[in-house]
């Protein structure tokens, strides 16, 4: 259960002073980025999901967990599922590490607008202008926080495909688009990561089959004439080195005088 904690000279029984504590002190919200908590609860069943989501909201409260803390919310079985989320600090209490990482950043950023404010009157331009670039870099970090998870997601499959497969396909759907709000596979109607990566794979395998085998041989190019004017052809492929293996383009057997002798001389 939640319980507002309050400070020394602040009765509990007081709900009016407790409340107004309550108001004043504690950031009521913290950012959730939908994307990147579908992610890494995705193989969680509904149980587990509620579990985690009133684990943070404890902690949001309170600033980490104990064991009291977590036994008021779960099961010792579920909470094995689900402590991996959980870094434990010196004090032998729990916190979710990138919760704590965006409320410190959502209070330094409050803390900063109400200095700025109290040194002196900021002008609407002015403020509009630092509020473009608060949101910004906000954009930026939470492309980069999903970027991160979906970098977890597909080399969880390191064991079905190679190092090389995997990092070119992450390289491929993680371009951002030019606002930079979304990634390309973000902008994909459907989305199956397994059928993404064995199609991709199968791909990969195509491409790197030998260009030869793909094409058919083409003959070289290459004509010149002999004495009598007679067209003469290589008998090489193209792209050969070496000389060439000159041919009579016109095979009758009456106009082939001594190709030989013609041959070794084209070729000094």
């Amino acid at each position: 259960m939640i319980q507002t904690r309050y400070p020394s000279g602040v009765s509990g029984g007081d709900e009016s002073a407790g409340a107004a504590y309550n108001i004043m002190s504690k950031d009521p919200a913290f950012l959730l980025y939908y994307q990147d908590f579908w992610f890494g609860t995705k193989r969680f069943n509904n149980e587990q999901v509620g579990a985690y989501i009133r684990l943070l909201i404890e902690q949001a409260d309170n600033y980490s967990l104990s064991v009291s803390d977590i036994q008021g919310v779960c099961s010792l079985e579920l909470w094995d599922t689900l402590k991996h989320k959980f870094d434990k600090d010196s004090e032998g209490k729990f916190y979710n590490k990138r919760l704590r990482k965006e409320k410190q950043r959502r209070e330094e950023y409050s803390k900063s607008r109400s200095v700025n404010r109290s040194k002196s009157k900021v002008k609407t331009k002015k403020h509009m202008k630092t509020y473009d670039k608060h949101m910004e870099d906000e954009n930026e970090n939470e492309i980069e926080n999903r970027k991160e998870s979906f970098k977890t997601l597909v080399f969880g499959f390191n064991k079905v495909y190679s190092g090389y497969v995997l990092n070119n396909f992450f390289d491929y759907w993680t371009e951002p688009n030019r606002s930079r709000s979304k990634m390309r596979f973000e902008m994909e109607k459907t989305w199956e990561l397994s059928r993404r990566l064995k199609t991709w794979a199968n791909r990969s395998r195509d491409f790197g089959k030998s260009v030869d085998a793909q094409k058919p041989i083409e003959p070289c190019p290459a004509v010149d004439h002999d004495a009598d004017g007679t067209e003469l052809r290589c008998r090489k492929i193209k792209g050969h080195t070496g000389p060439h293996d000159w041919h009579r383009a016109n095979k009758d057997p009456a106009q082939i005088k001594d190709f030989n002798e013609i041959a070794s001389k084209l070729t000094k």
